[in-house]
């Protein structure tokens, strides 16, 4: 039980994350089953099957998978008795700059990866995966096609950044940033339990990842996403009306290189911005400094100042063997918070990989 337990701060832990992951998938599922039963206990079986192929099904299904999304990082802070929204950054503020380029970013990531999404849903069809699961809903309307921006980007920009970003990465990078990155895009891309998605979505996560650590502002992964998804909403409004039977695959490998070397740039250049003290010649191994420096400059800067206090107190005191006990017991608690985070990460993954098996295995019976 010391998992739930009032805490002295708002340290979030990396069995924190793991926890907030495992905690919003059992209430997006709980939900589902809920409406699920509502459907089943008020329709017959010819209305059920022709419900769930119109937007209305898909509205309700989304605005319930974002409310567990949306939810659960407030239940969490809740159940241990502290605001974890306050650390967020929810009030960090990002500049006009930054904002036009994190548009860049975004338009760079689908010129990178909706190609590859493409190539895997073909070849997924021809293996034999049903395509009706890869289909979207069909915005026909202008009415359809506004819904959709409020329901497909800024609902899911907003709650999953808050719990993806916010809870899940955040305290993933207790460990280190880089971990933190690639883990919090992985788990990111398997949510999503589409084996089309997982390529785009996983660097949709890294990506949103990326710019959090570097501006501290829950705002930069917030537009990134909303407008990735507001990229694919409206291609699939236009192509409704125009369109386009085969596309040249050197248009496709064109986008692709081009959308890489732009992603990269434009990644590199945000950062350097965010953080201009910060040098990046020395590459990826400095990368926890980087973002340390960014995301978190103000609580490590505390905790030294504290932490160099403490030790000045010891010396002048002569109490170096009560130090000796204090010391040991923090590694104590540290080993402890490394073997639950072991714990939680294994069973969030084991979770997050068997719901996605088992939706692809879906895909190819139905």
């Amino acid at each position: 039980m010391s998992l739930f337990q009032n805490r002295q701060d708002r340290t979030l832990y990396v069995h924190d994350g793991a926890a907030n992951y495992i905690v919003a998938y059992v209430m997006q599922i709980l939900l589902q089953f809920l409406f699920t039963l509502v459907i089943l206990t008020t329709m017959t079986s010819e209305e059920k099957n022709a419900f769930q192929t119109t937007m209305a099904y898909t509205v309700i299904i989304t605005i319930l998978n974002e409310l567990a999304f949306g939810f659960t990082p407030l239940a969490y802070s809740k159940v241990l008795g502290q605001n974890y929204y306050k650390d967020i950054g929810f009030k960090k503020k990002i500049s006009i700059v930054q904002i036009l380029m994190l548009i860049v970013i975004a338009i760079a990531l689908v010129l990178a990866f909706m190609p590859i999404s493409n190539i895997v849903a073909e070849l997924l069809i021809k293996s034999g995966f049903n395509s009706n699961a890869l289909s979207s809903i069909v915005i026909s309307t202008p009415g359809r096609y506004i819904l959709s921006i409020f329901v497909m980007c800024l609902l899911p920009a907003f709650a999953e950044e808050t719990i993806f970003r916010g809870m899940v990465a955040r305290a993933f990078s207790r460990k280190n940033f880089v971990f933190a990155i690639f883990m919090g895009g992985f788990i990111f891309a398997i949510m999503h339990g589409n084996p089309v998605q997982l390529v785009h979505q996983f660097a949709v996560g890294v990506t949103c990842c990326v710019v959090y650590f570097a501006t501290g502002s829950i705002y930069a992964p917030i537009i990134v996403h909303f407008i990735n998804n507001l990229i694919a909403i409206t291609g699939n409004y236009i192509l409704y009306y125009h369109p386009i039977d085969i596309v040249p695959a050197y248009v496709f490998i064109v986008m692709t290189i081009v959308g890489l070397i732009l992603l990269v740039a434009a990644l590199y250049f945000f950062i350097v911005i965010a953080n201009k003290e910060a040098s990046l010649k020395t590459g990826v191994k400095k990368i926890n400094y980087i973002f340390s420096k960014c995301f978190d400059n103000n609580k490590l800067q505390k905790e030294d100042e504290t932490q160099k206090a403490i030790d000045e107190k010891i010396q002048e005191s002569g109490l170096e063997e009560m130090n000796e006990i204090y010391v040991q017991e923090i590694d104590n608690r540290s080993q402890d918070e490394r073997l639950k985070g072991r714990r939680a990460m294994i069973f969030a993954l084991g979770l997050a990989i068997a719901m996605f098996v088992i939706n692809t295995i879906t895909g190819y019976i139905n």
